[in-house]
């Protein structure tokens, strides 16, 4: 089994630059810059055991705050992190978020994907949290709000709506 893991992370390597590659390509940023953006959001200390892939990239939706969107994901089930980066300030660290205020992942669940929403105002985290009653085919999703203070962006307050649940 030992002789597996090394080619499991070297392949992981491999997928990070060619991701790195197509989101440079895409963005106009450099792959150094991209993987130094990706690195920063990692829980890992040695890249080689990092799963996440970059979801986003966005140098656009944020451009009039001079700021930057990257959204990775990671694990079964599929978890998002969110991070903001100041594009006049060195690509710093503006804010980042894996889990609600109420200390809930941005996972999958129940078929549904988490997601997001992007706009002038700020962020939106979408997050399937359970079904709505037992048995039920729809189930609750929360919509988080991030919107900028002129610091950092703070949630707003949540609604929940229904989905039905893609079992």
């Amino acid at each position: 089994m030992a002789a597996v893991l090394p080619l499991y992370g070297q392949s992981l390597i491999v997928l990070h630059r060619d991701e790195e590659a197509h989101w440079a390509k895409k963005t106009g940023l450099s792959a150094l810059v991209v993987h130094r953006l990706w690195r920063s959001t990692s829980h890992f200390a040695d890249e080689q055991d990092d799963d996440s892939r970059i979801e986003l990239l966005d140098t656009k939706a944020l451009a009039h705050r001079n700021q930057i969107l990257l959204v990775t994901s990671a694990g079964i089930p599929r978890c998002l992190t969110l991070t903001v980066f100041s594009n006049a300030a060195g690509f710093s660290k503006v804010w980042s978020a894996d889990s609600t205020p109420e200390d809930r992942g941005f996972c999958d669940k129940l078929g549904i994907a988490a997601r997001f929403t992007v706009d002038k105002r700020g962020l939106e985290v979408i997050v399937p949290v359970d079904r709505h009653s037992p048995g039920a085919s729809q189930a609750d999703v929360e919509h988080w709000p991030y919107r900028w203070s002129g610091e950092t962006y703070l949630a707003g307050e949540k609604s929940i709506e229904l989905e039905y649940i893609r079992e």
